[in-house]
């Protein structure tokens, strides 16, 4: 019966939305925890490691109808060297045909980890005609933010814009006459929730492809 339910709750998971995958992520966790998987011998007692050299990992069990959640790292599914291969193959289920400007998208479910400055949300890959990246977007939630403006400023150049709205805290990639290669967008969730510290804001960033840096 304990198996049945944890093959029920992934997907359910990933079609609900960022808090669902955190609370999911963080309740497998639990799960596989020794102490807690004595309580069911079938359960394993630790998350299933990636292939050597591999950088995600995996969070839940993997069926044919179901397949694993991989836990990725900000650094390798933010930049511009991605092909929509790689894409194809890190992620057990892409959803393509996301037309923008020209751009050909593919959307997946982005997981960054389980601590509250992780990420939770859809990502999505925007390429031309030559099948170059142009373009990625996020939105999601977090509990903490701090990480992803530091990863932001130093890899693309995020720096702080200030605005008139007091619920928004804004960064951007300031270019010449006035351009902008990228923005950030968080505020705090509508309802905030100290039983669900991964989903106390809300976050939108898009990134494009740097040309004058």
């Amino acid at each position: 019966m304990m198996k049945k339910a944890v093959l029920l709750l992934l997907p359910v998971a990933a079609a609900a939305g960022p808090a669902a995958l955190f609370s999911g992520a963080k309740w497998w966790s639990h799960q596989t925890d020794p102490a807690q998987a004595s309580l069911d011998p079938a359960l394993p007692h630790s998350l299933p490691a990636g292939p050597a050299g591999d950088s995600t990992r995996q969070v839940g069990p993997a069926t044919a109808a179901h397949p694993r959640i991989p836990v990725m790292d900000l650094g390798e599914v933010l930049r511009f060297d991605i092909s929509p291969d790689w894409i194809m193959k890190t992620w057990p289920r892409v959803s393509s045909g996301l037309a923008q400007l020209q751009l050909h998208g593919y959307r997946v479910s982005l997981l960054t980890g389980t601590r509250p400055d992780d990420l939770a949300g859809a990502l999505t890959y925007y390429f031309d005609s030559h099948q170059r990246l142009q373009r990625i977007t996020f939105h999601g939630t977090t509990g903490d933010a701090r990480k992803l403006i530091y990863f932001l400023g130093a890899r693309f150049g995020f720096v702080r814009l200030l605005t008139n709205d007091p619920g928004l805290v804004a960064y951007h990639v300031p270019g010449p006459r006035g351009q902008s290669a990228g923005y950030l967008h968080i505020r705090p969730a509508g309802v905030v929730r100290s039983t669900h510290p991964h989903t106390h804001f809300r976050l939108t960033f898009d990134i494009e492809r740097p040309t004058w840096r």
